[in-house]
């Protein structure tokens, strides 16, 4: 019964932020950009990815949990060692992301928007930071879905492998 558990909360957290990511970064944040003036939407967007990469960082390590814990029950290999080493790719990331990246990019933001307000343009050496913090979420979060794709991918390769006794 506990190993049914165990793989059910791994599959859930890797599922859920295969959601997740979908969901903000390919649904929520293009809409909210062409709905809403750009400093609204960058403050709306700014607070939506906080949370993002705290539920992000929270699946992951349920998930690594889960997974960790079900193979001291029945085992490692290699299927799951890969499984585990894609886990800790978002969990990196968004660690990374929300403490290192996130900040900074608020901050510059908000100071290219001062500037604005202040001179009616945009400093070029600001803008070219901004969009260079940009430029490595979207890498980051691009990186992060391929992690989940190829988890869920894996997942169901075991799986397959599992029913055919390979």
């Amino acid at each position: 019964m506990l190993t049914t558990v165990l793989r059910f909360v791994y599959r859930l957290a890797s599922g859920a932020w295969l959601g997740v990511i979908i969901g903000v970064a390919l649904l929520t944040a293009p809409i909210v950009f062409t709905q809403l003036p750009v400093q609204t939407a960058g403050s709306v967007m700014g607070k939506v990815f906080g949370g993002y990469y705290l539920v992000g960082t929270a699946l992951s390590l349920l998930g690594i949990g889960a997974l960790v814990w079900l193979c001291q029950r029945t085992g490692w290999d290699l299927w799951r060692g890969l499984c585990a080493g894609l886990l800790v790719v978002p969990l990196l990331f968004c660690l990374y992301t929300r403490f290192a990246v996130m900040p900074e990019l608020l901050q510059v933001r908000a100071d290219v928007w001062t500037a604005v307000e202040a001179q009616g343009e945009e400093p070029p050496a600001l803008r070219k930071r901004l969009d260079q913090l940009h430029h490595r979420s979207v890498m980051l979060n691009q990186i992060m879905l391929l992690a989940a794709l190829l988890l869920l991918g894996l997942e169901a390769v075991r799986e397959s492998r599992r029913e055919r006794g390979v």
